[in-house]
């Protein structure tokens, strides 16, 4: 609509106000400066304005993959990979003049497993070291919390042996690894998308293999699992999205030694 008020003077003599744009800034939380605030002035009627106020916050931590099976022998120094949904990522400000400085992550650990050296390597990276020396084997829940607040969490297991090939530690790197996954899987997708009540996972496989389907949330949890025996040739699996809330979802192939061959998001409608 169009804005042009005017104050009348009487007598033939009006003067035109042409505040337009005052209630108009972006600004920088005062209290968080990893949160920005956008005031937007506009007409919504005739000579008359209303005002948007949005909130802009860095982006929720990227979905982290599972770090599987973790020795109790030793502590373990972890690469965690992440995957990126609807432009999720690890996020750390870096080294801005007079600011902070990286390190605003926060990184826990439930059972009293210390976490430290702690390294914002990349949008879908970071590593940092678990105290998991001397631990009672068990489940146990790490959560990663970027500067805004948004978390994301991945269950591990401490084991009374050494982690199982392909798990996340200082040698190895369990995001997709191409070189590997060709060697098990030809093509994959999922269908519908977006879907309701259930999905269908459809793969060619490249060899018989015994793997493992995770269907994850953006978090990073867990919400149903199961075993497979793939086929040599086309597959199709059908998966539940029935009880779960709207919103997207991932859905991850292993391969025997716990290595990601696939990966997929799908929406619930």
């Amino acid at each position: 609509a169009i804005y042009a008020p005017y104050v009348d003077f009487g007598g033939g003599f009006h003067y035109y106000v042409g505040r337009w744009g005052d209630f108009s800034q972006t600004v920088v939380d005062p209290a968080d400066d990893q949160t920005i605030w956008t005031f937007q002035e506009y007409a919504d009627v005739d000579d008359s304005y209303g005002l948007r106020v949005v909130e802009v916050k860095a982006p929720p931590p990227a979905t982290p993959l599972p770090l599987g099976i973790l020795s109790d022998k030793k502590d373990t120094t972890i690469v965690l990979k992440g995957l990126s949904v609807n432009s999720s990522g690890f996020f750390d400000p870096g080294s801005d003049k007079s600011g902070p400085g990286f390190k605003r992550m926060i990184i826990k650990s439930t059972g009293n497993i210390a976490v430290s050296n702690f390294k914002f390597i990349s949008s879908s990276s970071i590593s940092f070291k678990l105290n998991t020396a001397n631990k009672p084997a068990g489940t146990y829940t790490l959560m990663i919390t970027n500067p805004d607040g948004q978390v994301a969490s991945t269950e591990y297991t401490i084991g009374t042996q050494m982690p199982v090939a392909g798990a996340q530690n200082e040698v190895s790197d369990k995001l997709l690894n191409e070189k590997i996954a060709e060697k098990y899987v030809t093509t994959s997708g999922v269908f519908p998308n977006p879907a309701s009540i259930h999905f269908t996972l459809q793969m060619n496989a490249a060899k018989d293999f015994a793997g493992k389907i995770l269907l994850m949330n953006i978090s990073g949890k867990i919400i149903y699992q199961r075993s497979n025996n793939f086929t040599k040739g086309s597959t199709e699996i059908l998966l539940p999205l029935g009880g779960l809330s709207s919103g997207t979802y991932v859905a991850a192939i292993y391969n025997p030694d716990n290595v990601l061959i696939a990966v997929h998001t799908v929406v619930k409608q």
